[in-house]
């Protein structure tokens, strides 16, 4: 099994509600592609190519956002709210530039928050903020689309909650 040698950089929740407000202040298109990564964990690759048809309501999934993955070509349907649906079904263009457009703006509201920023982290961000709010691994993976076991691999050591939740288990069952 590989483990990976470096921890993921990941915003707290904190940082993620800053963020979006930063972002706001930029523009509602930035604002936009920022609340979604980080409540899809969508790539920044696969989100400059969504268009507005890809925010959808479905009568028995309610609002979702569906494409077809760039990297691994995989069909991802993605839970989103209902402001989400309607600020992307408003916006004639979702985000007015490029890839790298995206990863500059972002290192921008880096700045802002006085952090060194990239939308590879607000990928991050949604799986560890997901794992925190009880969001199962197996859910997570057919969300972002990622590979479960590599995906466990890869994040399994971040939550410092899980991590105390573990040794207060062991501390209940060993000592009382």
């Amino acid at each position: 099994m590989r483990r990976h040698k470096t921890i993921p950089k990941y915003l707290s929740r904190e940082q993620a509600l800053e963020c979006l407000k930063i972002a706001e202040k930029f523009s509602k298109e930035l604002y936009l592609m920022f609340k979604v990564m980080i409540t899809t964990g969508i790539r920044v690759s696969d989100y400059i190519n969504l268009k507005p048809d890809n925010f959808k309501y479905d009568p028995t999934l309610g609002y979702v956002l569906t494409f077809k993955a760039r990297k691994n070509k995989q069909e991802i349907t993605a839970p989103i709210t209902e402001d989400i649906y309607k600020a992307a079904r408003s916006l004639k263009t979702l985000f007015p530039g490029t890839r790298w457009t995206a990863w500059n703006q972002t290192r921008q509201v880096g700045l802002a928050m006085g952090l060194k920023l990239t939308p590879h982290m607000l990928r991050h961000t949604f799986v560890v903020l997901s794992r925190q709010a009880g969001v199962s691994w197996e859910m997570i993976a057919g969300i972002t689309g990622d590979d479960f076991q590599t995906l466990k691999d890869w994040y399994h050591h971040v939550d410092p909650s899980e991590v105390k939740a573990v040794r207060a288990k062991l501390e209940s069952y060993l000592f009382s």
